[in-house]
């Protein structure tokens, strides 16, 4: 694949597989959210004023000076502070937005985040033992999911609301299932006798280890019947030069005068 700015993120021989980013809806969170804190500032302001302040103004009740400039002070810092906050959280949401990705090569999930702090997080598909989706109330509807992590070692692990959650999650299948018919096949070609035992007691490891030990008997009886009919050819051959050996040996241990004799006949 080409190289992209995820290939910096990545570590030797690995490719990349998949990119998404965080769903609208963050947006969307992001504005309902901005516009209840900046109502709720609203709300506490105009209460401070109703009750507290401007019925003391009415009556000319100037005694509480310290009370009406606490009061009104309370009621500046709900109404500023309220858009100042609502403010910032938008900004953050839509930074988080913007700036967050994740990407998954053929062995690990990456998710990167930050725009002047980046942060890269990263995991091994063999880590992972499970993974569910949560669509929560509104994304079967929307579009977006976000996968939930089970991994060793470390604390159940969440990815942001994001478009395609079951593209990773076949990802990291497909890589673990790949894995797992290695191990088979290694086990099954060199541990034959012992593949029974390490696999886990599942039908479908059995399927497989089956037909692999079937081949292996064959393989041994070929080569035994090659070794035997070796074996067979090597005796024949034995029996049919030992009278020759036996009549050399009788020669060589008769006297010296009686082959003498045949020599002069």
């Amino acid at each position: 694949m080409k190289a992209t700015k995820f290939s910096q993120f990545l570590q030797d021989r690995e490719e990349l597989q998949f990119v998404d980013r965080p769903h609208w809806i963050y947006i969307v969170e992001a504005v309902i959210w901005s516009a209840i804190l900046i109502l709720g500032g609203f709300f506490i302001h105009n209460l401070i004023n109703d009750y507290f302040i401007f019925p003391r103004l009415e009556n000319n009740i100037y005694a509480d000076g310290f009370f009406l400039n606490v009061a009104a002070y309370a009621s500046l810092f709900f109404l500023w502070g309220s858009v100042v906050f609502a403010a910032l959280y938008f900004i953050s949401m839509l930074i988080f937005w913007a700036s967050t990705y994740v990407f998954a090569s053929d062995r690990r999930l990456y998710m990167k985040t930050g725009l002047i702090r980046v942060l890269v997080y990263e995991v091994s598909f063999d880590e992972i033992r499970k993974t569910d989706i949560n669509y929560g109330l509104l994304g079967r509807f929307l579009g977006y999911g976000k996968m939930v992590m089970d991994a060793r070692f470390v604390e159940d692990t969440e990815l942001p609301y994001i478009y395609h959650p079951e593209t990773f999650q076949k990802i990291i299948h497909n890589a673990n299932d790949l894995a797992g018919d290695i191990n088979i096949s290694y086990v099954t070609d060199n541990m034959p006798d012992e593949a029974e035992k390490i696999l886990p007691k599942q039908s479908d490891a059995q399927d497989q280890v089956k037909p692999m030990r079937q081949h292996k008997k064959y393989l041994d009886e070929s080569m035994n019947k090659q070794e035997s009919h070796i074996d067979e050819k090597e005796m024949t051959t034995h029996a049919s030069e030992r009278p020759r050996r036996q009549k050399n040996e009788k020669d060589i241990q008769r006297p010296a005068s009686t082959r003498l004799k045949t020599i002069d006949i």
